[in-house]
């Protein structure tokens, strides 16, 4: 199992946030934190994603550093609401 996923929001077929709602579903992924990333930064997207089940949220285009300091973030303390963007 993962220790992460980092789920883009513009997918194709199915988007990441419906994606997610369908992993949060899954017993085996209920509580692999999610971190949703998306280049369509508009208000409420983070709500949005947040909503869907995601655990956090990193606007495009980001830092390498962002990346490592969420990942690392998450990884060292399991599942939780946070997130930059």
């Amino acid at each position: 199992m993962p220790d992460l996923i980092l789920m883009d929001v513009s997918l194709p077929v199915m988007d990441g946030l419906a994606c997610t709602r369908l992993m949060r579903e899954d017993e085996r992924l209920k509580d692999v934190p999610i971190v949703a990333l998306s280049a369509h930064c508009m208000v409420g997207d983070r709500e949005k994603a947040l909503e869907a089940g995601c655990d956090g949220f990193l606007s495009k285009p980001f830092r390498v550093a962002q990346l490592r300091e969420l990942v690392t973030d998450f990884v060292a303390r399991g599942r939780g609401p946070a997130g930059q963007g």
